[in-house]
């Protein structure tokens, strides 16, 4: 129950950091259960933040490129983390697992982008 109520409180903080956490999601592998749902829950709310954010900078065409980006990484990411857990002792584990790797690399990405249209 702990676990749970600090991962609600460190998701609506708005102050909440990567830096504060001191969790690096790219490293969830290492994690347990709980800092696993921190980083999935973080991470696929960091990617939507900027995404939007991203939208809301752009021009028209630049923002359908971004769309079409998106929709074409969200394809990879579902193949290469199918691919990743093939024949593992947990297929689903190894499977979330990848895809919050993933999916942090590319809020990182997208932060990146934001901040050299700013």
């Amino acid at each position: 129950m702990n676990k749970y109520l600090f991962a609600l409180l460190l998701l609506t903080s708005s102050s909440f950091s990567m830096a504060g956490t001191g969790l690096d999601c790219l490293e969830v592998d290492k994690m347990g259960s709980g800092e696993v749902k921190v980083c999935a829950i973080r991470s696929d709310r960091d990617l939507n933040d900027f995404y939007q954010q991203l939208l809301k900078k752009l021009d028209k065409q630049k923002a359908s490129f971004l769309r079409e980006a998106q929709r074409a990484w969200l394809e990879l990411r579902a193949a290469q983390c199918n691919m990743v857990s093939l024949n593992a002792k947990n297929e689903k584990i190894k499977k979330d697992r990848c895809e919050i790797k993933i999916t942090e690399i590319r809020a990182r990405e997208l932060e990146d982008l934001l901040l050299t249209i700013q």
